[in-house]
């Protein structure tokens, strides 16, 4: 039987709870639904006497709040694209913000003060003021663009969704993802913008339930947040789904914690399952949309896995082009089977792993350009020791693992590490232990591999000149 939903639009919120609170923050800025969509519609408004063209790329500077949630939603209404620019990005000296904007086509600039952005640039504020009769609503709706987290190669791709073929209608509310006016807000724990943490936060705002946004990350306060706005959901990055894991000792009260992004140690899984219950929800996907997703009650089952395809997807594990069996591990491969996404031809995810029996998917790690799946297997295999919360391999003239976890279990840890992948059929490797925390990440939680190789060639480099 197919899921029952159920349409959805922050303007039907906006009739039936005008007050109700839809987007907040850790720092006390918040908006209702009322006050969201009347903004929306101004800035929506603004945009098109501006004499925008239909589908005109627009870039934002705003941090992820209420302002930046009423231009996603004026974009989406009034049928332009939208590319939340990643304060990282603006901070870059070099001008990568700038160059980002290029690649994804950008015409205009929404922002709250000077700006690095070249180009034509507008203050939120004058286009918020826009008093004028609301433009008619555009005959196509809008779509968001992403950049890429950059975790293997540092640089950055602009990708951008599909662009709907119908104006804009709102969202599918499903209740299995713990949104609509029957849920408490969704707490978005990494506020950045990806795909995959800015878009369950904008699905909850427009699905009715409302958003909040904790810029100042830590496990104690995101339980203050969950408490004091009664969140239903929440999504976490796995680096501070396992700090906040480690650091509960009872239930939090959500009803779905979804995590994604990169691959989460087996044992955090199970302890943040036994800690919460069946509320974990896991996705798997690129920059293009999501793949698969897995609910806690299915990785029981089958442990390790991220879960089955979406509806509308196709992922195949292909060696040499050819297809593999289940339970054989190759380079995966997703579709669209649907007429009007991008992906209609197989796209490499340059990600390696494997389909089971049942067609639940299992990833192993990143192919790499120049030493292939060893690394990927390496990492694989020392994620699966207990008490290592996360590890990035460099394959160079040997392969050295660099692991974070407690220092009080780096001995024990060290010769577990090693067994695993070693006795696993694995090469000979270095393994070094590192305090949580101490290794170099991208914004979106994910160890950089650029920085790891840098920091493995600076280690390699000090032995030499000491020999």
């Amino acid at each position: 039987m197919a899921a029952k939903f159920h349409l959805w639009d922050p303007w039907k919120s906006a009739q039936s709870e005008p007050g109700r609170i839809a987007v907040a923050s850790d720092g006390g800025d918040r908006i209702d639904y009322a006050r969201l969509v009347r903004d929306a519609d101004r800035i929506g408004s603004a945009l098109t006497a501006l004499a925008l063209p239909d589908g005109a790329r627009i870039s934002t500077g705003l941090r992820a709040g209420p302002e930046m949630f009423a231009l996603a939603l004026a974009a989406l209404k009034f049928g332009f694209g939208l590319f939340p620019v990643n304060q990282a990005f603006l901070r870059d000296g070099a001008g990568y913000g700038s160059s980002l904007c290029r690649q994804a086509k950008t015409i205009l600039h929404v922002g709250d003060g000077p700006s690095p952005i070249e180009g034509p640039q507008v203050d939120y504020r004058e286009l918020v003021a826009w008093h004028r009769e609301t433009a008619p609503d555009a005959p196509r709706a809008g779509f968001l663009i992403f950049a890429t987290s950059g975790t293997t190669s540092g640089e950055h791709t602009v990708i951008a969704q599909p662009r709907p073929r119908h104006p804009y209608q709102g969202v599918g509310v499903f209740a299995r993802y713990s949104a609509g006016r029957a849920f408490g807000p969704h707490i978005m724990g990494n506020p950045t913008f990806h795909l995959g943490t800015l878009g369950p936060a904008l699905y909850a705002v427009q699905a009715g339930s409302g958003a909040v946004v904790a810029h100042d990350w830590s496990a104690e306060r995101m339980n203050e947040l969950i408490r004091e706005h009664a969140a239903a959901s929440a999504f976490l990055s796995v680096d501070r789904l396992t700090d906040y894991v480690l650091s509960a000792d009872q239930r939090s009260g959500l009803t779905s914690l979804f995590h994604g992004g990169s691959s989460c140690p087996p044992w955090v899984k199970r302890r943040a399952i036994e800690i919460h219950g069946p509320v974990l929800h896991e996705y798997y996907g690129t920059s293009e949309g999501v793949v698969t997703e897995i609910s806690s009650t299915d990785w029981l089952t089958h442990p390790g896995s991220v879960g089955r395809p979406v509806s509308g997807m196709e992922v195949v594990v292909r060696q040499d082009e050819e297809p593999l069996a289940a339970n054989t591990a190759g380079e995966i491969y997703v579709r669209s089977l649907l007429p009007d996404r991008k992906m209609k031809e197989p796209l490499r995810t340059g990600d390696l792993g494997y389909l089971d029996p049942d067609g639940y998917l299992h990833v192993l790690g990143r192919i790499s350009a120049s030493s292939g799946t060893v690394e990927a297997v390496a990492e694989h295999r020392a994620r699966s020791v207990a008490g290592v919360r996360d590890v990035v391999a460099v394959a160079d003239s040997g392969v050295t693992c660099l692991v974070e976890a407690p220092e009080d279990e780096s001995a024990a840890l060290f010769r577990s590490v090693r067994a695993a992948i070693e006795d696993g059929g694995g090469p000979p490797c270095d393994v070094v232990i590192f305090p949580p925390g101490t290794l170099t990440r991208t914004e979106t939680g994910k160890l950089s591999r650029v920085a790891a190789r840098r920091l493995v060639a600076q280690r390699r480099g000090f032995a030499d000149a000491t020999v």
